[in-house]
């Protein structure tokens, strides 16, 4: 830090003091740290031979001569025609092919079978799980694979859920997981460049889209909030949390998951805005439930949200603010959703993890977007 800001003379962004600017001669380098690794890009050699010259006189460094391939155990693949750079680890799925015995399974479409009943604590004595199935030793495998699959979070949540005692039918369906993997080992966060892709639907080019979503599991249980946030068509942020307080109904569920979901949005929109040296415009937030929005949007008060107040009136706050705006969907048409159920539905999940992970960049033209789109060619 003392020699980026006090011998460098770079600059420290507030919003993540690992992220810094740096411009030299009219030209401009933007890192980021973690731990003893630096990732940066630059605007041409010039900045990067005299920053790795001014690096190497007060460090011993290796690298930073040729593009990255590897960061941080993330493989980059990229495409140049396509242009897109894609974030992977099919060397570590096919090391986990290997540890868990699955060259012989079958591989299938969904991590969770399509139309099964949910999961319930095991009941019986504990099993011996190094003889039958690792099943910690996989959930660890599987949280550190499910950093460039999104689609694979809520089988992370819900199988960690009974990591206390696991059942045999934990560990099929920890297997079944398994067996998904094995027919996308090759899969990514792939992050586009290309007009075609980042001006579909409107241009959203360094641009966040957010999409938020709850589960409601009419149980008495606690419901589970699921967010997303896209950045040039993939998700770079998202998370899968059981929500602290049983919710009553569905509304509530999903004023909380936005709730969380502003949280999110507010740190990456003062991130991406410090980033970019100009201020993030309002992020369009897509939601799937129109008396959550309304409750948010237009401050509905009912006897009923009492409970919830607090989580309201923060997503309130962020609505009025400009920060963001709530953009209603259709459930189909909401990536979130993988993120809170199992999706009773091989086609509809296969399109949200495809648009979560950036393969398939869609982004869906609500009635809003619509609207706006037709406004402006009107003034055009």
């Amino acid at each position: 830090m003392r020699f980026l800001i006090d011998e460098l003379g770079a600059t420290v962004l507030i919003t993540d003091r690992n992220c810094f600017n740096w411009e030299w001669r009219g030209e401009k380098l933007q890192g980021a740290i973690h731990v003893d690794d630096i990732l940066f890009s630059v605007s041409n050699s010039l900045i990067r031979d005299e920053f790795m010259r001014r690096l190497k006189e007060r460090f011993r460094v290796t690298g930073g001569e040729e593009e990255v391939t590897d960061f941080c155990g993330l493989p980059i693949r990229r495409d140049y025609a396509a242009r897109t750079v894609t974030l992977h680890q099919e060397r570590y799925a096919h090391q986990m092919m290997v540890s868990y015995d699955m060259e012989k399974e079958k591989a299938v479409p969904t991590p969770f079978m399509v139309g099964a009943t949910p999961l319930q604590p095991y009941e019986g004595a504990p099993l011996d799980e190094i003889e039958t199935f690792d099943y910690s030793q996989f959930l660890g495998d599987l949280a550190w694979y499910s950093r460039t699959n999104p689609g694979l979070a809520w089988s992370v949540h819900e199988l960690a859920r009974f990591m206390a005692n696991p059942g045999p039918r934990h560990i099929a369906a920890a297997r079944r997981v398994l067996c998904y993997i094995k027919r996308h080992l090759t899969a990514g966060l792939t992050y586009h460049g290309s007009d075609l892709v980042l001006h579909q639907s409107y241009d959203h080019r360094d641009k966040l889209v957010a999409a938020f979503d709850a589960n409601f599991p009419h149980d008495g249980a606690k419901a589970t909030s699921g967010v997303a946030i896209l950045f040039n068509g993939a998700a770079i942020s998202w998370k899968v949390r059981r929500q602290t307080t049983v919710s009553l109904n569905t509304t509530e569920a999903e004023v909380k998951a936005i709730s969380m979901g502003v949280e999110m949005v507010r740190s990456l929109h003062q991130l991406v805005s410090e980033i970019m040296g100009v201020e993030h415009l309002s992020v369009r937030s897509m939601v799937d439930s129109q008396a959550a929005e309304m409750q948010i949007v237009d401050g509905l008060d009912t006897k009923k949200c009492a409970s919830y107040k607090r989580a309201q009136a923060y997503a309130e706050n962020a609505v009025e603010s400009g920060m963001l705006w709530l953009d209603h969907v259709p459930g189909k048409h909401n990536p979130a959703d993988i993120l809170t159920k199992a999706v009773r539905d091989i086609g509809e999940y296969t399109t949200k993890c495809e648009i979560l992970s950036g393969e398939r960049p869609f982004l869906y033209e609500s009635a809003a977007v619509d609207k706006a789109l037709t406004q402006k060619r009107l003034r055009e």
